[in-house]
C-alpha cells in the first residue's frame, strides 16, 4: 500500500517523493515537539524561521535547503530525537535523497548542513524561550545549547502573529502555504542559477 501525499503523490519504501506543494502543506500541519508546545507551532513555520536565520547569517544560497531541512517530516512526521531509531534515520535519509533528486539538485554539502544546523539550533532557542515545552530552556542551559537571541525571538513572534495554522482546516493556513511555496520557488530558481558550495 502506498502513502498518498496531499497532492496524491505515491510514496513507498521503493520509490516516490513528495512535491513542493506537499512539503509545504504537510509541514504546515505537522506540530513541532510532537505537539508538546504551548501553541500549534508547525514544522513548516519552523523551517521558514530557520531559512530566515540562514539568510541573516550571510548564506542566501542555503535558503532553499534550509526551507527543506525537515522536508522528510512531510511524510514521516516529527519524531522527538530520543525516540528516533537508526531505522527511522535511514528512512529519512532515503527520502531526503529522493526529494533532492525530484528538484534535480545535489544534496546539501557538509558545510551547508553545518550552517543550517547552527540556524536550526538558534530557531530551537527562540522556540524554547517563547512556545516550547516547559523546561526546554533549562534543558538547553544544562546541556549547553541554549542562547537567548532577541532578534530570533522577535522573528518568531512575527510568524506566530501572521500565521494561524489550524490542525484541521485552511483559513490563515493557506497564507502560510502560499508564502512557503512562493519563497521555495524563488529560492529554487536562485539555487539553479548560482553555484552551491
Amino acid at each position: 500500500m502506498a502513502y498518498l501525499t496531499y497532492t496524491g503523490q505515491k510514496v513507498t519504501p521503493e520509490g516516490g517523493s513528495p512535491i513542493l506543494e506537499d512539503i509545504a502543506w504537510q509541514l504546515l500541519h505537522v506540530c513541532r515537539y510532537a505537539g508538546a508546545c504551548r501553541v500549534n507551532y508547525t514544522v513548516g513555520i519552523h523551517s521558514m524561521l530557520v531559512a530566515d536565520i540562514v539568510v541573516e547569517m550571510g548564506c542566501p544560497l542555503f535558503e532553499f535547503p534550509a526551507l527543506l531541512h525537515d522536508g522528510t517530516e512531510s511524510c514521516v512526521g516529527d519524531i522527538p530525537k530520543p525516540f528516533k531509531s537508526d531505522e527511522m534515520r535511514s528512512i529519512e535519509d532515503m527520502l531526503e535523497v529522493r526529494i533532492w533528486k525530484h528538484f534535480d539538485l545535489p544534496l546539501p554539502t557538509p558545510y551547508a548542513h553545518k550552517v543550517i544546523k547552527d540556524a536550526d539550533i538558534r530557531a530551537l532557542c527562540a522556540e524554547a524561550a517563547l512556545i516550547g515545552p516547559p523546561g526546554l530552556v533549562d534543558d538547553g542551559i544544562k546541556n549547553g545549547w541554549y542562547k537567548h537571541i532577541n532578534k530570533d525571538i522577535d522573528r518568531l513572534k512575527e510568524y506566530l502573529s501572521k500565521y494561524k495554522v489550524h490542525a484541521w482546516g485552511i483559513h490563515e493556513g493557506d497564507l502560510a502555504q502560499w508564502d512557503f511555496v512562493a519563497r521555495a520557488r524563488r529560492c529554487l530558481e536562485y539555487s539553479r542559477t548560482h553555484a552551491v558550495s
